[in-house]
């Protein structure tokens, strides 16, 4: 008898499955519509030579927005797209100079597809620009001697608009030049084999220290000021290419990431380098949060920037906030509508026309606490915010068993609690069955 009702519970627990609707795939003489989903509102149609298709959702009327004659729709993919801004680097040369930059990353919706080199006799402009395609350099010719220069890069999308623009860089033309390659004299006279490397705005945190590594050795420190500036020169360096590193330590004790470019010194000559922003530092607080309770993100980075916090993939729980004159800041990330599981939450941040890299990824787990789960799911086993055939199976296998260790305190708390899983513990759980 027992094993008839038993059989009788999974042959209900089945059916739960079976009675499930299923969408229709629609089709007429040039496509087909898979899984259709009733909809409300809009007043949108499309149609074809068979049928008519109601969607809530109107023609685009600008990246990332759709409209309705009810409501608005702020897409994700494109609706919050980013890009990181190049650093560029200005070597001067006979009547000619050598500016050259990082490359521009691009997510959620932007594509880096080129880049302007632009050039002026005046700092702020206005700038005579060079598209250069993907190239990261340009040589710019038939310049004045002992006269400065200024320049910018932009960086163009698919549509040729401007998604980024570079700190402004300069750079002084000489007589004679540097040699190829760097050696013998030329610009500071005879004789001389050293260049300089200028960074005179490195955007960090306020009042903290900035390392600056050439090829992985540390090469200076500077305290930035309460503006979050400092200026760095590396003196004597000899000619040659360096991979050139900052990073900084905020006042409890998070390091940005590495923020790392390739950078040429030309003997007797100054290289100028602009656009450097460290990147912000983060915590979670807590890790592990049960979907829908709020998620606090903080760090460190430069004095009233615009932070935005990502849950990477997520767009939709994106949260916005501008940092205290210390840099830091306090953001609360709100993860209704998350499923349980693991995800990244990083860090971007914004201050005037400088992008910062991201910070590190720290990993947000969602998760229901045993005990404290929402109506409805309370009695789930394995704890996913799900009742289904895997909570079924796991009190399939404990019927008939003598039950040990977290099953026996489970089957107290939430199930019947008369120290066995029997049909009267099946009931239960097949009435909140959520499949």
């Amino acid at each position: 008898m027992t094993r008839r009702l038993l059989s009788a519970v999974v042959i209900l627990a089945s059916c739960l499955f079976a009675s499930m609707a299923r969408a229709t795939d629609y089709t007429s003489l040039n496509f087909i519509l898979r899984d259709p989903m009733m909809s409300s509102g809009g007043s949108v149609y499309a149609t074809s030579a068979s049928f008519q298709y109601v969607s809530s959702t109107a023609q685009r009327s600008a990246i990332g927005q759709g409209t309705s004659a009810s409501f608005g729709e702020n897409e994700g993919f494109l609706y919050y797209p980013f890009v990181s801004t190049p650093v560029a680097t200005a070597t001067p040369g006979d009547a000619e100079a050598d500016l050259a930059w990082t490359a521009a990353t691009s997510a959620l919706g932007f594509t880096v597809t080129s880049y302007e080199a632009g050039i002026a006799t005046a700092s702020g402009g206005p700038y005579t620009f060079t598209n250069t395609g993907i190239t990261l350099s340009n040589t710019f010719t038939t310049l004045t001697n002992g006269f400065d220069y200024y320049f910018v890069v932009q960086v163009l999308d698919a549509f040729g608009d401007v998604i980024a623009t570079s700190a402004e860089v300069s750079a002084s033309p000489t007589a004679g030049g540097p040699p190829p390659g760097g050696g013998g004299g030329g610009g500071g006279g005879p004789g001389i084999t050293t260049g300089r490397i200028l960074a005179p705005s490195v955007l960090g945190y306020p009042n903290l220290p900035v390392k600056v590594l050439l090829d992985g050795l540390e090469a200076a420190e500077v305290t930035s000021g309460a503006d979050g500036l400092s200026a760095v020169t590396l003196e004597s360096l000899t000619a040659g290419t360096y991979l050139l590193t900052f990073y900084s330590t905020d006042a409890a004790n998070r390091r940005s990431n590495l923020f790392s470019f390739p950078v040429t010194v030309v003997a007797g000559t100054d290289t100028a380098v602009g656009g450097v922003f460290i990147s912000p530092t983060i915590s979670l607080d807590p890790t592990s949060v049960p979907p829908g309770n709020p998620l606090a993100v903080s760090g460190t980075t430069a004095p009233a920037a615009q932070v935005v916090v990502r849950v990477a993939g997520y767009p939709d729980h994106d949260a916005t906030v501008t940092s205290a004159a210390d840099g830091s800041y306090l953001a609360t990330i709100d993860t209704t509508g998350l499923a349980t599981g693991t995800y990244e939450v990083y860090v971007q941040s914004t201050s005037g026309a400088l992008v910062s890299p991201t910070s590190r990824f720290e990993q947000l787990t969602v998760e229901y606490e045993r005990g404290a789960l929402p109506p409805g799911v309370w009695v789930d086993p394995d704890v996913d915010g799900r009742v289904n055939l895997v909570d079924f199976s796991i009190l399939a296998y404990w019927y008939g068993r003598e039950l040990e260790g977290d099953m026996a305190e489970y089957e107290r708390q939430f199930l019947s609690g008369d120290g066995k899983i029997d049909l009267t513990d099946f009931s239960i759980l097949v009435y909140h069955w959520t499949g």
